[in-house]
């Protein structure tokens, strides 16, 4: 018959070597976690701003279709410099192990 004072104790180090595992997956993620509502942001400002441009200069649609566009290249922009300064850290971190 198993001692049940063990195998709590061993699901409680079992347990804590979960949670440290999750929080460096968390950890890891995080940089990736935003890029989606980064870029959206990116485009909703920018066409925001083109359309109250229209709306103040009478241009309607083309500062909107420019700041969408230019929103689209500033997420990109992000996207970009996201991955590939993490694919850098990772390789720098792969060098240094």
């Amino acid at each position: 018959m198993t001692n049940p004072k063990k195998i709590s104790e061993h699901n409680s180090v079992s347990g804590k070597s979960t949670l440290k595992q999750l929080s460096r997956v968390y950890r890891e993620l995080s940089p990736y976690l935003n890029i989606g509502y980064t870029f959206v942001a990116a485009i909703a400002l920018l066409g925001y701003i083109g359309y109250l441009i229209d709306q103040w200069k009478g241009t309607s649609p083309w500062a909107t279709f420019i700041g969408l566009l230019l929103g689209m290249v500033v997420g990109f922009y992000q996207f970009f410099l996201t991955v590939f300064n993490r694919s850098k850290e990772d390789q720098n971190d792969h060098k240094d192990a």
